[in-house]
């Protein structure tokens, strides 16, 4: 957990805003693609709102983080939320974040209208020559809020 506040740290510094609202879910990433790689892991969704309208998805995994960021997103459906994506970033324990524009987005379905339980997250960018790919499946515990 501590590699966890320290990437959280690191993308949360970089926004041009403050978190106005985080919370974290425990799951399973049942699909991660970076690149070429594909594997799976335990890992955890860190949900952050910020003032600026910003939203970010952080996955956090064995030593490693892939963020998915956006400002438009959408909610028809109170079940299904929608983000926009256009920046990822990836980092890992030995090395700085990197943050990339991209193009993608993400799709994040609820079991329950509160917001409390993370049913499967899915989120799919390209910085123009690579992709990253992350589908989540929530746990059986609630979301929690951080801060």
């Amino acid at each position: 957990m501590v590699i966890l506040r320290v990437l959280l740290l690191l993308i949360i510094t970089t926004a041009t805003a403050s978190a106005e609202q985080s919370v974290v879910a425990e799951g399973t990433c049942k699909e991660i693609r970076l690149g070429d790689s594909l594997q799976n892991a335990k890992c955890d969704l860190i949900y952050s709102y910020f003032t600026n309208g910003r939203v970010l998805f952080q996955f956090v995994f064995k030593e490693t983080l892939v963020a998915f960021a956006g400002a438009e997103d959408s909610q028809l459906n109170p079940l299904i939320y929608k983000l926009k994506v256009d920046a990822i970033t990836i980092g890992f324990a030995a090395t700085e974040p990197r943050r990339y524009q991209a193009v993608g987005g993400c799709l994040i379905e609820l079991r329950d209208m509160k917001g409390e339980y993370i049913k499967q997250a899915q989120c799919k960018a390209s910085n123009g020559m690579e992709e990253a790919e992350i589908l989540f499946v929530g746990g059986k515990k609630p979301v929690s809020k951080l801060q």
